[in-house]
């Protein structure tokens, strides 16, 4: 019959869960308390790695000194007798426990890196084609030479599910080709690619062709040309493709030569989509809004348009929205990262604009940008948060520098978004606290969410006390006030605006050093009453059981 004890150390499953939670060094120490325990430990101390030194050390003794040498071009082995067939019998049951690598050679000094000639004998004496040949995922940063991009195929595997890489487009020639044949099972692939030419995109077409389970792709934004667009909308499995900037103005970001990148949305033939993120122009969107291919499986939608639009246009393309995604769940639109140029004057665009988009009942994330002012009132917000009870995430124009006659929103927004969604887990947008609050905190209705995230842009402030008195009452404990900190607009921003982002910045520094303390102060003000209340609810209950008391005794007198 087997003990209690026994059988603990057998529970596998739970004891993986304990050991999730423990840091490196009590791994190894875990590692040396049992035979039962030491592979267990082993796996979870290896499963991820951020340095290779570490795990390299096995290719050498055990017990014997450290194999690499530090050099001003890295570490180089110690020895020039090369790697054999010794070596790697005691490397691979430890190589076989990775299932995570991340390799950034930007945190690591120049002496940190693996040299040229260390990568070679690993790369013509490894036994099996990849170092780790049960890695799922790959995170590889790349400086130095063009030439180490040729190592990168070391940290791939058959296994390997995600791959991200972080390189230019010289290192990339190295192996973007020989991806599929070496990871065909990959779903994943993020690349950050600068300075990409022809070649790059066409090194990518024939990657995208060549892994038949790709679902999700991650690309700088000069590498989604119309020719990999189009592979990608052809593409079986595809179910997101994100589209993001290398550069803070995505208007800069250089083009490969000679692409074309008007994606014909139109002509896309997704039958899996579920997540696009992309920077297009309105009429090419509309178009493809207007088409019968539009994915049924779409679920979130981030658009970043090319140029600034009006409220008729808009207006029309949230209708196609509406209609062509009736179960979006979350919807980006921003008009602000391609177009930061400040005008100073308030858009036209107003509450039935989005009027449209209030047939979107499963929505949980909404964000719309604008480097201008967008004026809307709170009862018009508030219809809008009403229309999407399943609501997470809000953001309205967070971006956009107005004066203070440019925003109508006052601080009795977040009352009433607080009372319509006590769950909201983000909010984003400029309030002007210098007008009437609309409504007053009861103290009851607050936020609830612990995490809870409050970002007021440039609102235009005045008595940081009174606004700071204001939020306490309706942000949770952990709550987090954020603001604009840095002017992220263009040179051509008018001046008498920078001016007023500084004087505000400035204000909202302070609201948030008062924050702290008359949240604490709240605090404990609650709990005081409910000290107070708790002691006469006590004294309440020994007044009602005196009382059946003295009852009791009557009664027994009178008989």
């Amino acid at each position: 019959m087997t003990s209690p004890a026994v059988k603990l150390w057998q529970m596998e499953d739970i004891w993986d869960q304990v050991l999730e939670c423990c840091a490196k060094g009590d791994l190894a120490r875990v590692a040396r308390v049992s035979k039962s325990m030491h592979s267990l430990a082993l796996d979870h101390l290896y499963r991820s790695i951020t340095t290779l030194e570490p795990i390299l050390q096995f290719l050498g003794p055990a017990d014997g000194p450290s194999i690499f040498k530090h050099t001003m071009g890295g570490l180089l082995f110690t020895s020039n007798q090369g790697l054999e067939a010794a070596n790697w019998d005691r490397f691979i049951p430890y190589a076989n426990r990775v299932r995570n690598l991340q390799y950034d050679e930007t945190k690591l000094g120049a002496y940190l890196r693996l040299h040229d000639n260390t990568f070679q004998e690993i790369g013509s004496t490894c036994p099996t084609r990849s170092l780790f040949p049960s890695l799922l995922t790959s995170t590889l940063v790349w400086r130095g030479p063009p030439s180490r991009g040729r190592f990168s195929i070391l940290f791939m595997s058959e296994k390997l599910l995600r791959f991200e890489v972080d390189c230019d487009a010289e290192f990339a020639r190295y192996f973007l080709r020989s991806v599929p044949r070496v990871s065909p099972n990959l779903e994943t692939v993020i690349l950050h690619c600068l300075k990409s030419t022809t070649s790059t995109e066409t090194d990518l077409v024939a990657l995208i062709r060549g892994l038949p389970l790709l679902k999700f792709i991650y690309l700088p934004f000069q590498l989604l040309s119309s020719r990999t667009f189009a592979t990608l909308s052809e593409h079986p499995q595809i179910q997101t493709i994100h589209q993001y900037s290398t550069q803070v103005n995505p208007e800069n970001e250089p083009l490969i030569e000679g692409a074309s990148y008007r994606l014909e949305l139109s002509a896309a033939k997704f039958t899996r989509l579920q997540s696009l993120k992309i920077a297009v122009d309105l009429p090419s969107l509309s178009d493809w809004l207007k088409s019968d291919l539009m994915p049924s499986t779409l679920f979130v939608l981030h658009v970043r348009l090319r140029t600034t639009t009006t409220h008729t246009h808009l207006r029309n393309c949230f209708d196609l929205i509406s209609k062509a995604l009736p179960d979006l769940v979350e919807l980006t639109f921003d008009l602000y990262s391609h177009n930061r140029t400040v005008s100073g004057h308030a858009t036209d665009i107003v509450a039935d604009t989005f009027s449209p988009l209030l047939r979107l009942n499963s929505l949980t994330t909404f964000v719309f940008d604008h480097p201008d002012a967008v004026l809307l009132a709170d009862t018009e917000v508030e219809t809008m948060v009403k229309a999407w009870p399943n609501l997470r995430n809000l953001s309205l124009g967070v971006s956009s520098v107005c004066t203070d006659d440019q925003c109508d929103l006052t601080l009795g927004i977040l009352v009433m978004i607080a009372e319509c969604c006590p769950g909201l887990r983000s909010l984003s947008m400029n309030i002007n606290t210098k007008l009437p609050s609309s409504k007053e905190p009861s103290g009851v209705q607050a936020f609830t969410y612990h995490s809870f995230k409050l970002n007021v842009g440039h609102s235009p402030i005045l008595d940081t006390k009174a606004v700071a008195s204001f939020l306490c009452q309706i942000l949770p404990p952990s709550g987090e006030l954020t603001f604009c900190k840095e002017a992220a607009w263009t040179g051509n921003t008018l001046n008498h605006l920078q001016t007023i982002f500084a004087m505000r910045q400035g204000r909202w520094k302070e609201t948030k050093a008062w924050l702290k303390p008359l949240t604490e102060a709240r605090i404990s003000e609650r709990e005081r009453m409910k000290q107070i209340l708790s002691s006469m609810a006590s004294d309440l209950a020994l007044a009602r059981h005196e009382t059946e008391r003295l009852r009791k005794l009557l009664e027994s007198a009178s008989l």
